[in-house]
C-alpha cells in the first residue's frame, strides 16, 4: 500500500494540484484511515485531476465538480467505482474549500456546497448490476478436478492430504487466500459432538464456520 501511495504521488506531481492531492492522501493517513484504503482511494485522485487540472481545485465552482461527474459517467465505469470515484471527489474537494479538513458525515461534518449536492447511490445503474453465485465462479466438476490435480503438483506426498483438505476448507468457508493461508492448526476445531468448525480472519473480520465437505 505504501509503494501504491508513492507512485501515485509520482503521478500527481504531473499535475498542477499535484501537491494538493498529495496532502489530501497523506492527511486521510493522519487522520487514521489506513494505508491500504489511501492506496486506493490515491487511484481515484489521480482521475479526478485528470479530469479536470486547469485551476486550482480551491477556486472550483460546482460546474467545474459538474464537468468532472460528467467525465466520469463517460468512462462507463462499474457501479462500485463511480460511488468510490463519488465519495473521494467529495472528500478531495472539501479537503482543498475547507482548509484541509477530512469530512467524516457521521461525526456531523459537512461537505462544500460545492460538492454536498452528489448523492453517490443516485449514480448507480441497476443493468450493470449482476449478481455472481458460486456455480459461476467454479462449478462442481471444476473444483474436483483441482483436487485430482494436488498430487501432481504438491511437494511430496505427505502433503498431498494437507493440500487436498485445504481446497475443502477454502471451499466450506469460502476463504479469501490471505484467510486460508494464515490457518494453523487450532485453526480447525474438533468438539465432542463430531463437529468440526473452521477459525478464520481476514478483511472482513474473524469468523467461524463449520465445515460439511471438508469434515473428512
Amino acid at each position: 500500500s505504501r509503494q501504491k501511495i508513492e507512485s501515485s504521488k509520482r503521478q500527481l506531481a504531473e499535475f498542477k494540484n499535484g501537491q494538493l492531492g498529495a496532502s489530501f492522501l497523506d492527511a486521510m493517513i493522519v487522520h487514521g484511515i489506513s494505508e491500504k484504503s489511501v492506496g486506493v482511494g490515491a487511484w481515484y485522485v489521480v482521475n479526478i485531476l485528470r479530469s479536470l487540472d486547469t485551476k486550482l481545485v480551491k477556486d472550483w465552482s460546482k460546474e467545474d465538480v459538474q464537468s468532472v461527474v460528467k467525465k466520469m459517467l463517460e468512462r462507463n465505469w462499474s457501479n462500485p467505482v463511480n460511488f468510490k470515484f463519488l465519495i473521494i471527489l467529495k472528500r478531495f474537494v472539501s479537503f482543498a474549500k475547507q482548509d484541509g479538513t477530512i469530512v467524516e458525515k457521521r461525526r456531523g461534518m459537512n461537505y462544500s456546497k460545492e460538492v454536498d449536492w452528489i448523492a453517490p447511490t443516485r449514480y448507480i445503474v441497476k443493468s450493470k448490476e449482476r449478481r455472481l453465485k458460486a456455480e459461476d465462479l467454479l462449478t462442481g466438476e471444476e473444483f474436483l478436478r483441482l483436487v485430482q490435480a494436488v498430487p501432481a503438483v504438491s511437494k511430496n506426498a505427505m502433503t498431498i492430504t494437507r493440500d487436498q483438505a485445504m481446497l475443502y476448507a477454502a471451499l466450506d468457508a469460502a476463504m479469501r487466500p490471505g484467510e486460508l493461508l494464515s490457518m494453523t492448526v487450532s485453526s480447525v476445531n474438533f468438539d465432542d459432538r463430531g463437529i468440526v468448525t473452521l477459525s478464520v480472519s481476514g478483511k472482513t473480520g474473524p469468523k467461524v464456520i463449520p465445515s460439511v465437505l471438508a469434515y473428512r
